[in-house]
C-alpha cells in the first residue's frame, strides 16, 4: 500500500471540521465510492485527489452526477431504489445546514 494514503478514518474524522458539522452521509459513504465499495485499508491520495478533487471540482456536470449517483447507490447495482433513498435520507442531520436545505 502506498505511504501516503487517506483512510475511512480520517475521513470520518476531518470531514466534520470541513463541513463545520457532523455529516454522517458523506462520512459514509465518500472513502467507500473512493475505495470501490470497500470500507477497508486506504486509498492512495493521488487516487483520492482525482476520484473526488478532480470530479467535483473540475469535470463536467455529468462527472458530478455520476459521483453523486456513486454515493446513493448503496447496494452498488447501478440502480437508485427506495433502500438506496431511505438509506442516505436516515443519515441527514436536518439540523444542519445541507439538512434544512432539502
Amino acid at each position: 500500500m502506498d505511504k501516503c494514503v487517506v483512510t475511512n478514518q480520517q475521513i470520518e474524522e476531518r470531514l466534520p471540521l470541513v463541513w463545520g458539522h457532523e455529516i454522517e452521509f458523506l462520512k459514509a459513504r465518500m472513502f467507500v465510492v473512493m475505495n470501490n465499495n470497500s470500507t477497508v485499508g486506504g486509498v492512495s491520495f493521488i487516487k483520492f485527489i482525482e476520484q473526488f478533487w478532480n470530479k467535483i471540482v473540475h469535470k463536467e456536470q455529468r462527472d458530478r452526477n455520476k459521483i453523486v449517483f456513486q454515493m446513493l447507490d448503496w447496494d452498488n447495482d447501478g440502480v437508485l431504489g427506495a433502500y438506496d433513498l431511505t438509506r442516505s435520507a436516515q443519515l441527514v442531520n436536518t439540523d444542519s445546514a445541507f439538512g434544512r436545505e432539502l
